[in-house]
């Protein structure tokens, strides 16, 4: 991807389609998901076995 070019900057400044936006936000939630087991993980593990 040439970012130099100025039809393919025009291209990437267009906004996302709806379908493009309904993956973005899929992969938000499974992200944020993640991130709070993870967390969630670490607060059980510091209960559990002590600092």
């Amino acid at each position: 991807m040439n970012l130099l070019d100025p039809e393919m900057r025009q291209n990437a400044a267009v906004a996302p389609t709806p379908e493009q936006r309904k993956a973005n936000a899929r992969l938000g939630w499974i992200l944020a998901s993640m991130a709070l087991v993870f967390a969630l993980g670490f607060v059980v593990k510091m209960v559990w076995l002590g600092r």
